[in-house]
């Protein structure tokens, strides 16, 4: 399978860490410690990309890490990487089968 590098950008909350992807306005994670947000984020990239795939909806190429504007004056902690598993979506899926 292939896999993509979607750029995200990580923020300090009051109860832990938010991850945003702008890239897929949609699609965020959230987790208590960096670990856990960067764990949670990439469950959620996978989740979206796979609902994308299977309701036949186009996927976003990512962006360019260096095309994302970091605010040091911001609440954002990092701009990380998170890694996706393009999906796949098999032919038994009704929706995908239906549309082709």
């Amino acid at each position: 399978m292939a896999s993509k590098l979607y750029p995200a950008i990580l923020v300090q909350a009051d109860t832990g860490y938010a991850v945003s992807f702008p890239d897929l306005p949609d699609c965020t994670a959230s987790g208590r410690t960096m670990e856990d947000a960067e764990i949670a984020a990439e469950e959620a990239l996978s989740d979206y990309l796979f609902d994308k795939a299977r309701s036949g909806t186009p996927i976003p190429s990512p962006s360019w890490m260096g095309s994302i504007g970091y605010d040091p004056n911001s609440d954002e902690t990092a701009v990380i990487l998170v890694r996706a598993v393009m999906p796949e979506v098999p032919a038994f899926v009704p929706e995908m089968a239906q549309a082709a």
